[in-house]
């Protein structure tokens, strides 16, 4: 809603300061609500019909650029047929011709044929391609690579190889840097990429630990954010020092941060990007990584071949990327639950129940249990939403007697962190489950990415939700054993396919169908 109120005065001060009046002014405020429809929806730019242009060219508003090397100085820019505000003209100019220059330069590294097969030893069917050695492959060849694909496809494992063969074929320490959008995705990365070196060859495992950090951090962290400004410490005139910098979960990212994050590199440093084309882009402007994909050929890879998860599983995805919203619904609605409030209320009571007796040191169990199952939503508020849902849960478990009246919390109460907090270690994903340590006082216990948890007072903690529901967004890079997706049963802007698919990959074996109604499904994955 504040945001919606924010675009509303926004165009209303534009409008008022356009120099048009009457009709013209009507039209104008029409086309820059459009512009902040668009924005929100993750686009950067709006594309005009003829007669807007000309109503654009009558505004003192706006300048007409014949290329990305202008730098006007109005509100709004056109580009050809395009809209933009002024900044994120500015963003989207500077990043292309970054990557552009990236992508045009060359960095042939050799590599032993036999060591490169060794390295992906997967056996392929007859006529199959090895999709992660081509990676491999590009990466021998360009300073910049992205590389997408679903999950399970083997992102983490293909990128370990690569670092590992790059740093071979260098001949000297490669300074890597480990990054991600969230303090979830950062810590789940580490884990994966060290996991994946203990099974590279004997040649290259015995070599990492002169490559590999201490650990990965949040994208924010890696560039170093400063007190109360928007502003980075490493930028073009301060540059980081690393030779390679590894993003996970790229598709997260938006155009103003990947422009921030590539105008900061070291001048002839690498960079290699790993995310999901297809999943739900950044809540803000700038579908960057699908963007990047379809314009750079010669830089990204496509992984196909899934390894993780199950075959029902990959038939929803590969119909809801599809768009066949009805054949996506016929494999659902075995799936489906007539009373997914019941459901959901069952499932947390089991949870609840699981952990009363545990305490700190059961901190591993009980997030085991919290991972068992998780409720996902398209939106916020509403009663189909996340906050809706939360509070059903917490009624209900008042009036089952599995929390008691006199404290928001309680055993097993699970909270989301929403605001990266660098005092405490905590970043924005994090997941917390409260427990009594070993005196009976109840903390809140996070875990670390090392086998180890940090436990906090609940007063120390600030911006967090409980989190018996998450949204879509929150969900990208987690893995539940069953989630439940509970979607709007009217028609929202946010449903769309990617939602769909990014919602459904996070459960590993069981999809609960809560979407309610086949059309309304079908809405966000239409033909």
């Amino acid at each position: 809603m504040a945001d919606n109120l924010l675009e509303k005065h926004f165009t209303e001060f534009l409008t008022g300061i356009s120099g048009l009046a009457g009709e013209e002014a009507l039209r104008f405020s029409g086309i820059i609500s459009g512009l902040m429809q668009h924005l929100a929806g993750g686009s950067s730019c709006v594309e005009l019909a003829k007669g807007e242009l000309a109503l654009l060219g009558k505004s003192t508003l706006s300048t007409q650029v014949a290329g990305i090397d202008e730098t006007p100085l109005t509100p709004l820019v056109l580009y050809g047929r395009r809209l933009y505000l002024q900044r994120y003209f500015v963003y989207e100019a500077r990043l292309a011709r970054q990557l552009l220059d990236y992508a045009s330069g060359q960095s042939v590294l050799r590599i032993d044929p036999d060591l490169l097969a060794a390295t992906f030893p997967e056996e392929l069917d007859e006529g199959e391609e090895n999709h992660q050695q081509k990676a491999a492959e590009k990466a021998l060849q360009t300073p910049f690579l992205v590389v997408s694909g679903g999950p399970g496809t083997g992102k983490t494992t293909t990128v370990v190889r690569i670092l590992a063969l790059l740093h071979h074929a260098i001949g000297h320490k490669l300074d890597v840097a480990l990054a991600a959008p969230t303090g979830k995705a950062a810590q789940r990365l580490y884990e994966s990429i060290l996991g994946g070196a203990d099974r590279l060859p004997e040649q290259l495992r015995r070599d990492v630990g002169e490559w590999l950090p201490e650990k990965a951090v949040t994208l924010h962290r890696l560039l170093g954010t400063q007190l109360n400004s928007t502003r980075f410490r490493h930028n073009r005139e301060n540059p980081l020092g690393w030779d390679l910098v590894l993003l996970d979960e790229a598709s997260m990212i938006d155009l103003a941060m990947m422009s921030k994050l590539v105008d900061a590199l070291k001048p002839g440093g690498r960079l290699i990007l790993l995310g999901d084309k297809d999943q739900l882009a950044s809540v803000e402007s700038g579908t960057v990584l699908a963007t990047v994909i379809s314009g750079l050929a010669r830089c990204s890879a496509q992984l196909i071949k899934t390894y993780r998860f199950n075959d029902e599983i990959k038939a929803i995805a590969i119909a809801t990327n599809a768009g066949n919203g009805h054949r996506a619904w016929q494999l659902l609605e075995k799936r489906a639950v007539e009373d997914w409030q019941a459901y959901i209320e069952g499932n947390y009571r089991k949870y609840i129940s699981s952990v009363q007796m545990l305490s700190g040191s059961g901190a591993e169990d009980a997030f085991a249990s919290l991972k068992k199952f998780m409720v996902l939503c398209g939106t916020r508020r509403g009663r189909r939403a996340v906050e809706g849902i939360n509070q059903m849960v917490e009624e209900d478990l008042l009036r089952q007697g599995l929390r008691g009246s006199n404290s928001s919390w309680y055993i097993g109460r699970p909270i989301l962190i929403s605001q990266n907090d660098y005092n405490l270690g905590l970043y924005n994903g994090d997941i917390g489950i409260c427990l009594p340590d070993e005196d009976g006082m109840l903390k809140v216990w996070f875990e670390t990415g090392s086998g180890t948890f940090i436990r906090f007072l609940p007063v120390a903690l600030s911006d967090y939700d409980t989190v018996f529901a998450m949204t879509v967004h929150k969900s990208q890079g987690s893995e539940f054993t069953e989630v439940m997706m509970v979607l709007p049963i009217e028609d929202n802007p946010v449903l769309c396919r990617e939602l769909i698919y990014t919602g459904y990959y996070p459960g590993q074996g069981v999809c609960a169908n809560g979407c309610g109604k086949t059309d309304i499904y079908c809405f966000a994955c239409p033909f």
